[in-house]
């Protein structure tokens, strides 16, 4: 017999045998006794929709854990080892598919474990394995063995879903715990282990929380690496993979008790918070015995996204100042702001003081940076959603994941910088056709109603102006006053009660039919108000025009000469009030162009006021003061900077202790450089015991009203430089130190402390900054000049123009003039005459231009008058004359 093949019929009895104690164990199941193992051929069927939340179909030995089909949530389905006295989940299988819970689902073995749903699709099996039976044991790890073998083909501590249990390893190379929620996971590094968030499906995992092993050694490149495993006696101990040594150990709260008879476990829960619990036998709930994070506010999630943990009270806000988070601030997001084409998405921007991160020291950074700077490097990254400034140390945390919860810090040095994405603006509902097709019909016959009414208000029939059948138009004097015009045009409106009662009109009465408004009977009222309103435009619009109306007719009926005189003044005046506007105007931009170029030329000192707040966990307090930036006013160059402090200290016994200390002040350009550095030594004022008693003494009265107190204040020059150019010498950060003196580590006690920056301008700058006003006149005077010398030019031109075409006109009309007084004057003068004149002199100017419009190039045109009459004249072709017989 060849090695691999088997006889056939031997196969088919060991197969027959495997199903029929397959039959047995879960037969004895359901009579009554606990299935502890699965054979080949097992098969069990989740019943649809169950009432209990867990179904099991396998139990260990001392009925402790069972494992079967789990409701997860109010609908889903997972398989699951359970406590079964706790009903806690310590295993699940976490497909990628969840199964419905209202659906069947199938759980067969046959040398694998296979979770399928109603329609034959694979939810979730065990990979790469071939057993021949499936245990749980008493220590809640599902296995799956061969009869041959010793060890597991298979075992679910090998695959942990969000909980260790005793004696379970959690290696480098095992899948991280994932919480129940999926958005955080505990991971295993070389020689740490870490919690991360889960952002985008688990493509980025930002670190909030890292513990590393004691004894381990990173820089040994030949170390092997740790591994996890919890101990029931009380702590998770980290030893090295091979020999066992042990590097570090993670005590719990019960770990000097020595508990025996306990179960633990450690789980990452859904806030994120890594814990470890104990069930002890009769308990009614799992005891707590350590969590990795003890504050609220430093979990990454405890307020949700763009939240505000304020530490103490644990109380929640918002990062745009409203109070509370319920619901939330924002929602989560799942996406980041970069677009397809590599651009950012459109995204607001919120700015908050006082606010700082938890796990910053697991955030990238960047140091020696201002605000301004801080803001930039994260506004142009579509990767980056946020950022944190500490004014104090120049550092600069970029938060390259959605915003989350933020810790609220007492100090005006921290700022924040955030981007909410711009949700996109609700699309405007569109009419479907048929609604608007209805809305413009109905439209157009409200408007041609109201056109009818008013056409029939503002024209009435001749039956209302009338007594007979035939109607008497009315008329009026051509110069008549506009309100004759007005009483003539006026409505009776108490007439419309029988005009709009939407009955037709009898020709027996002298009434016209009018069908349109017997339809609009409903619509009276309407007809009624717009024609009322029509009315009352044009008569607006009439009182308006006709007094300019009447003023031109007049001006017509005055003589000629009279007339073009009153013209020529007119457009003198409108001349002259255009030239004192164009005047005007240019005094006033001028005016305001030199008080701008003043102000732009002339710079004013600096001065920077603000107070500072020491550090009092670093040996020596350090406080810093930002300048530039979104935050500071950047000191101009050349300036020369003078920096000062003023201290307010308490007359307290431990300052007359301290009695003198040294104050030190840098200067750091915004490239990290120092500019300038000094230090000087201040010595708290002396007073005797008596002095200060009898000073006491005297002022009890307002000591105890809280009208004084007993402080005294220091005003110390620390630094004094000159502002320089270019980046390595320009102040970025003001720093000032409080240092002990020597052999002593005491420092002062500090009330308030204030630092201010003044700069002085340099001699030239500071002589214009003192003619400051006689720099505005002479320049606005420059300017005016400059704008009345440009007007001119261009104006010039075209006044010149008008006046060569009003001479040639006079010209041409003198000499008309001359012409026609040679010629007949028999005719009787009088008004009859010049009325002629007037009519005949505009025919023969018309002529003219028509005649010139006509010839063509080379030709002349003469004008020859005839004798004996003043209209004769004649026109000769002088081309013609020339090539005449």
């Amino acid at each position: 017999m060849r090695r691999g093949e088997g006889d056939p019929a031997i196969a088919v009895v060991v197969g027959v045998l495997c199903v029929a104690s397959a039959v047995v164990v879960v037969g004895g199941a359901k009579g009554g006794e606990l299935a502890t193992q699965l054979l080949n051929g097992f098969t069990a069927t989740h019943a649809a929709g169950a009432a209990a939340a867990f179904e099991p179909v396998l139990y260990a030995t001392d009925g402790v854990f069972a494992f079967g089909f789990l409701r997860v949530g109010s609908a889903s389905l997972d398989l699951a080892v359970v406590h079964l006295p706790s009903s806690f989940p310590l295993w699940r299988a976490t497909p990628a598919r969840l199964g419905d819970w209202s659906r069947p689902a199938t759980l067969t073995f046959d040398s694998s474990l296979v979770l399928t749903d109603q329609d034959d699709g694979v939810l979730w099996q065990t990979l790469n394995t071939i057993g021949d039976t499936v245990v749980l044991l008493n220590s809640s790890n599902l296995v799956v063995r061969r009869y041959a073998k010793p060890l597991p083909v298979w075992q679910s501590f090998d695959h942990p879903s969000d909980t260790l249990v005793l004696d379970q390893n959690f290696t480098v190379s095992s899948p991280p715990l994932i919480s129940s929620s999926r958005r955080f996971a505990f991971r295993l590094g070389k020689t740490y282990m870490a919690l991360h968030m889960e952002f985008y499906g688990g493509r980025t995992t930002p670190m909030y929380w890292q513990h590393t092993a004691l004894e381990a050694q990173p820089q040994n490149a030949t170390e092997p690496p740790v591994y996890g495993r919890l101990d029931a006696r009380g702590f998770f101990g980290l030893y090295l993979e091979g020999g066992g040594q042990k590097v570090d150990v993670l005590s719990f709260d019960t770990f000097v008790q020595n508990l025996t008879g306990v179960f633990r476990r450690m789980t990452l829960d859904d806030d994120g918070n890594l814990r470890a619990y104990y069930w002890t036998d009769g308990a009614k709930d799992w005891i707590s015995d350590y969590k990795a994070i003890a504050g609220r506010c430093e979990l990454p999630t405890s307020c949700g996204a763009y939240g505000l943990c304020v530490p103490g009270d644990a109380q929640c806000q918002c990062l745009d100042n409203s109070t509370g988070t319920s619901p939330p601030c924002h929602a989560e997001e799942t996406a980041d702001l970069c677009a397809a084409n590599g651009q950012q998405l459109d995204f607001e921007v919120v700015r908050r003081k006082r606010v700082t991160v938890a796990y910053k020291e697991e955030l990238p950074s960047e140091t020696n940076m201002t605000a301004e700077e801080c803001e930039v490097a994260c506004a142009g990254n579509c990767s980056c959603w946020g950022a944190v400034y500490n004014g104090g140390r120049g550092y600069c945390y970029l938060i390259d994941f959605p915003v989350e919860t933020l810790v609220y810090e007492a100090d005006d040095r921290k700022l924040g910088y955030f981007k909410v994405r711009k949700l996109p603006s609700p699309k405007r509902t569109r009419m479907s056709p048929g609604v608007t097709a209805a809305t413009a019909v109905l439209s157009l016959a409200l408007v041609g109603l109201a056109a009818a009414g008013a056409r029939s208000a503002l024209h009435p029939p001749a039956a209302l102006h009338s007594t007979g059948s035939t109607a008497t138009p009315r008329a009026f004097p051509e110069y008549a006053p506009f309100h004759m015009i007005l009483q003539l045009y006026q409505r009776d409106y108490s007439l419309p009660d029988a005009f709009y009662n939407g009955r037709p009109r009898g020709a027996a009465a002298g009434e016209v039919n009018d069908a349109l408004l017997f339809l609009a009977v409903p619509a009276g009222w309407l007809i009624r108000l717009v024609a009322f309103l029509g009315e009352l435009v044009a008569s607006a619009i009439l009182s308006l025009v006709f007094p300019v109306a009447i003023l031109i007719g007049a001006l017509r009926a005055l003589p000629a000469v009279v007339a073009s005189n009153l013209r020529r003044a007119a457009r003198g005046l409108l001349a002259a009030a255009c030239t004192f506007a164009a005047l005007v105007a240019a005094l006033f931009v001028s005016v305001l162009l030199g008080f701008v170029l003043v102000r732009h030329w002339v710079e004013e000192p600096v001065t920077v006021r603000q107070p500072l707040y020491f550090d009092y966990t670093e040996a020596q307090p350090s406080a810093a003061l930002a300048l530039g930036g979104a935050r500071g006013v950047a000191l101009p160059a050349g300036h020369a900077v003078r920096v000062s402090m003023a201290l307010l200290l308490p007359d307290s016994y431990h300052n007359r202790e301290v009695g003198m200390f040294q104050i030190k002040a840098e200067a750091i350009s915004v490239s990290g450089s120092t500019i300038a550095s000094a230090a000087q030594p201040y010595m708290l004022r002396y007073k005797s015991n008596p002095v200060r008693l009898a000073q006491s003494a005297v002022m009890c009265v307002p000591l105890t009203l809280g009208m004084r107190s007993e402080t005294q204040t220091a005003n110390l020059k620390v630094l004094q430089y000159r502002e320089g150019h270019g980046r390595h010498k320009r102040t970025g950060l003001i720093r000032v130190m409080l240092q002990p003196r020597a052999g002593t580590v005491q420092l002062p006690q500090v009330y308030r402390a204030e630092v201010v920056v003044q700069t002085t301008l340099p001699w030239i700058k500071s002589l214009a900054r003192g003619l400051k006003w006689t720099l505005c006149v002479w320049v606005s005077f420059s300017v005016y000049i400059v704008l009345v010398v440009f007007a001119i030019c261009w104006v010039r031109p075209l006044a010149a123009s008008a006046r060569n075409r009003w001479s040639s006109e006079l010209q041409a009309n003198g000499k008309m003039a001359s012409d026609l007084d040679t010629g007949d004057v028999g005719e009787s003068p009088g008004k009859e005459l010049s009325e002629d004149f007037t009519l005949k002199r505009r025919e023969r100017r018309s002529k003219r231009k028509a005649q010139f419009r006509t010839q063509p190039h080379g030709v002349s045109i003469e004008l020859e008058f005839t004798k004996g009459s003043t209209s004769g004249v004649a026109v000769v072709d002088t081309a013609q004359a020339m090539n005449g017989p």
